[in-house]
């Protein structure tokens, strides 16, 4: 039995009603046994005299989606004190679609060099679909807790293909619709958080094909997304997005 005692640290419990208070806390086995304000012996002695103890911090926004698979140890979230992160955001995942088409669709709105995350993509993306993609990063040396959201765009894309989702008034057919709930539902059952979708008009396409097109869930008309929204309710799963704040009445939409 390991007995880690890490002393004199100033300790924030997560409880907004308790005030930070310096302590000792005892893990036992890697499980907190206890905190307390008196002395505590052990085998292991970690001194925290000056610094803060907290629970791990959830980083609920991120764009590792191509990170994850070049260094999946996440050692600049962790060194933070980051225990979980959640990726997948703003409509754009890395899941159904080409390398090519996946690589497009970040690294312009993310600012991640195409010259990098294209080549990577090629030697190293094998999924296309979420269970391939979940059993890609189990097997992963992962440095701390993953979870994501599947994107909006990387559904349409996948559906419609790339040139069709990034058209003006191209509205996806009511069997395309079918097919979207389908990838949808296969995310959730796989244990994606939720959907992710982006109506901004300032996120765009990179690459020598799509090359400032907005990224393809902009394009999506509310009756193709009530469907979507729809399933998410159903399976009691998130939304995250942001409206086209050009355009109030968008905003009226997402509320």
């Amino acid at each position: 039995m390991e007995r880690l005692l890490i002393k004199n640290g100033l300790v924030f419990t997560g409880d907004k009603n308790a005030k930070a208070q310096v302590a000792d806390i005892m893990v036992v086995d890697g499980k907190i046994e206890r905190v307390s304000t008196s002395s505590i012996t052990a085998t292991k002695t970690i001194d925290a005299t000056g610094l803060w103890v907290t629970p791990g911090f959830i980083d609920t926004h991120t764009h590792y989606d191509a990170e994850i698979v070049a260094s999946p140890g996440l050692k600049e979230s962790a060194r933070h004190g980051v225990t979980t992160i959640v990726l997948g955001s703003c409509s754009v995942s890395a899941i159904f679609n080409s390398p090519e088409d996946t690589s497009d669709s970040f690294t312009r709105v993310e600012a991640i060099p195409r010259c990098i995350m294209l080549p990577l993509m090629e030697q190293r993306k094998r999924w296309n679909t979420p269970s391939t993609w979940v059993d890609y990063i189990e097997k992963s040396p992962l440095g701390i807790n993953v979870a994501s959201f599947i994107g909006h765009s990387d559904i349409r894309s996948k559906v419609m293909g790339m040139k069709r989702s990034v058209t003006e008034n191209e509205s996806a057919t009511k069997d395309e619709r079918k097919q979207m709930e389908g990838l949808l539902k296969a995310a959730l059952d796989e244990g994606f958080l939720g959907m992710s979708t982006m109506d901004s008009p300032w996120d765009k396409m990179d690459g020598e094909k799509y090359w400032s097109h907005k990224t393809p869930s902009f394009y999506a008309g509310w009756g193709e997304r009530k469907n979507l929204i729809d399933l998410l309710r159903r399976e009691d799963a998130i939304l995250q997005g942001a409206p086209n704040l050009v355009t109030r009445i968008s905003v009226l939409n997402y509320i």
